[in-house]
């Protein structure tokens, strides 16, 4: 559905974009923003075209009660001017989740797909956020815990930071 947006979204943020194998079910672009895990793709939801944003943080780490970290991103005038509105819906603020590790963020439209430039921007916002709430997943390994080893990966469908002997261990065991 958005594979060219994908692709002139990467472009901006000089990240790959995976394929539909990926952690949103569509073409999406990840890697790390500012040490933050992040996936974005052009797709749908009930039936609904939607950008979905999805930002990790690391896991346990936000000093901010979730539903504060929620009220931040919907009531932030920077999202609601990047995204060219004066609020934002019913549908996707019941349907953006702060979880323990991260968020997840839809952004629906009906007649036009939102530009890359402007998804990069509300992108760039939502890191921004998180910042002051959650601490980055950086290059540490998200399974054992070693500092600095970890490399994003998927692990199923999961964007995460996984070293090459954990990797190594669920290769041979099927994890």
């Amino acid at each position: 559905m958005g594979t060219k947006r994908a692709r002139q979204l990467a472009g901006l943020l000089n990240l790959p974009v995976l394929p539909k194998s990926g952690p949103l079910l569509d073409a999406s672009v990840t890697g790390p923003l500012d040490g933050y895990p992040i996936a974005v793709a052009w797709n749908q939801r009930q039936r609904q075209s939607t950008v979905t944003f999805l930002v990790r943080f690391k896991k346990g780490s936000l000093k901010v009660p979730p539903a504060e970290l929620r009220e931040r991103i919907l009531s932030s005038p920077e999202i609601l001017r990047a995204m060219d509105r004066t609020s934002i819906s019913g549908s996707e603020k019941k349907a953006l989740t702060v979880a323990s590790d991260g968020i997840l963020v839809y952004w629906d439209y009906a007649f036009r797909a939102p530009a890359p430039e402007a998804a990069a921007s509300v992108l760039r916002i939502l890191v921004t956020l998180i910042k002051d709430a959650a601490t980055p997943v950086g290059s540490d390994c998200e399974v054992c815990g070693s500092a600095g080893a970890g490399e994003l990966g998927m692990v199923g469908r999961a964007l995460t930071s996984i070293c090459a002997g954990c990797r190594e261990r669920m290769a041979t065991t099927g994890s």
